[in-house]
């Protein structure tokens, strides 16, 4: 046998591996070699395609035998299905509660906010109206009983009020989804949750019918004294009325959209067997629409709901007999009347720029929870330096409070790492934190006017004395323009570019820029 070190024709792996090295020098091999690590990766890639689609096969096989013997499934196994669902049903029931007392609770509060102040909106122009010299005190007593008696209807919403309420198509889930799961489970946290679900949309209708009979009562009270209120006054009239339709708005927004963990139930309610039956004869859509095939439900609609027949009886006492081919003859018209409403809202957009100035505005942020008024945003920035790298990266992370459609203030916090000095000392360091504040007014579009003071701690060279001073922090006072846009996606929800003058920079200590440039994103 030939020693592997005297070979010759062949090269040794000794000194192949000497001369592998001196040449892997040159730019050819490097290309080659990344060339072939690629396609060895696509090579790998293919082959766990591949496996994933044979393995896919095999779930897909072994779900459909599953599939079919569920079907054939033993009454030993039936109890740990149940069992199952009691436990989902137990920690999505407690955390529906919680929610539904917080949000009667907000809109409980917020109701009684809009009653105080249209009651004293009502008091204030009755004390200013011109022309008259003394105003009974009959008028003032009389204005006090009626949002009194607004308080106590809303702190103690009454089921049946004589008044037809909204439906409601995810309340009414909910309820029929904690009807169900209790039937299957015997949860009896489902009998709070239906308690406190029927509480809050009790209160909602009595708030709604509220804010309409407020409206009406501040309208006519315009009307009666018109020309004698200060037209101050009636602004602030007309804004309270307006802010009071954009609270029910915001109530209603808030039970059609409910917190992801309360809209579980009805998941969990979906996947039993018993769903389309159950649903069909205690839903609330279901009584009001009743059809042959569920004539056996004994369940009657609600008398706050208005069905069916009902509106048919009104129709034909109000119209007659020709009640039926008033409502043919409206059929027959539905092109032009949809005409005649794209026309009404091309007009009314086109007159939206031509509203008068006495039109008050007003600020919808404040109708929303403390919750939805709050925004996520990141930022970073980074300072060149000689080489490819930057010198250091500072990522800054933004809690932000929107006080109105146009103005959000906020804070924050921020880090700067380090990158060394470039592809030859390659280093992550950590080179300081800082704090932060900002503000962004929007202008029109997505262009904003921001800006903020920052303090970033930057430790001096001279470290003997380890007391942090804040001499050792470096300020920076922000003014800038900010450009936002939209991205559709479900985490992020848009990005923004801003760019800002450091007016302190000539005050610090080193070289520091005067501008500042940052890319960022909303969540």
């Amino acid at each position: 046998m030939i020693p592997l070190k005297s070979c010759t024709g062949f090269p040794c792996l000794v000194q192949t591996q000497k001369k592998f090295l001196i040449t892997l020098r040159s730019t050819t091999q490097v290309s080659t070699l990344v060339c072939v690590f690629l396609v060895f990766v696509s090579t790998l890639k293919a082959q766990e395609k591949q496996a994933l689609a044979i393995s896919g096969f095999k779930d897909l096989k072994s779900s459909s035998i599953s599939k079919a013997a569920t079907k054939k499934q033993s009454s030993h196994e039936q109890p740990q299905t149940i069992q199952s669902t009691l436990a989902s049903t137990r920690s999505i029931s407690e955390k529906a509660i919680k929610k539904a007392k917080a949000s009667q609770k907000f809109l409980t509060e917020r109701a009684e906010k809009i009653i105080r102040q249209s009651q004293e909106a009502e008091l204030k122009a009755l004390q200013k109206l011109d022309g008259i010299s003394q105003i009974p005190t009959e008028e003032f007593s009389k204005v006090k009983a009626f949002y009194d008696q607004m308080l106590s209807r809303i702190k103690n919403p009454v089921k049946d009020a004589g008044f037809a309420r909204e439906y409601l198509p995810k309340m009414d889930s909910l309820l029929a989804s904690s009807a169900l799961l209790k039937s299957i489970t015997g949860n009896e946290n489902l009998d709070i949750l239906t308690e406190k679900l029927k509480g809050l949309q009790g209160a909602y209708s009595e708030a709604a019918h509220i804010q309409k009979q407020i409206s009406e009562r501040l309208n006519s009270f315009i009307d009666r004294y018109k020309g004698k209120i200060p037209l101050k006054e009636v602004q602030r009239i007309k804004q309270i009325s307006q802010t009071a339709k954009a609270q029910i708005q915001e109530f209603k927004n808030l039970i059609e959209n409910p917190a992801p963990k309360v809209e579980r139930l009805i998941d969990l309610a979906v996947q039993q067997q018993s769903f389309e039956g159950f649903f069909a004869q205690h839903a609330e859509l279901s009584k009001l629409f009743k059809s042959p095939s569920l004539s056996m439900g004994s369940n009657q609609p609600d008398p706050g709901l208005q069905t069916v027949a009902q509106l048919e009886k009104q129709i034909e006492d109000n119209f007659g007999a020709s009640g039926k081919s008033l409502l043919a003859k409206q059929q027959q018209n539905g092109q032009q009347a949809i005409s005649g409403v794209q026309t009404d809202l091309l007009n009314s957009i086109l007159g939206a720029n031509s509203k008068s100035a006495s039109e008050p505005q007003i600020n919808t942020e404040s109708v929303k929870p403390a919750s939805k008024r709050l925004s996520f945003s990141t930022d970073i920035k980074s300072q060149r330096s000689n080489g490819w790298l930057p010198a250091y990266s500072e990522i800054g992370l933004n809690l932000g409070y929107r006080l109105s459609q146009r103005f959000i203030g906020g804070i924050g916090v921020s880090g700067r790492v380090g990158w060394g000095k470039g592809f030859s000392d390659f280093k992550v360091s950590m080179e300081g934190v800082g704090i932060r504040s900002f503000v962004d007014y929007k202008i029109k579009g997505g262009f904003y006017a921001t800006g903020g003071f920052e303090a970033i701690y930057d430790p001096l060279p001279d470290l003997q004395s380890r007391v942090t001073t804040f001499s050792q922090w470096q300020k920076n006072g922000l003014i800038g323009l900010k450009k936002g846009f939209r991205i559709k996606n479900g985490f992020i929800k848009g990005a923004s570019m801003k760019l800002m003058w450091n007016y302190l920079s000539y005050s610090q200590k080193g070289i520091v820029p005067p501008f500042d440039f940052r890319i960022g994103y909303d969540f």
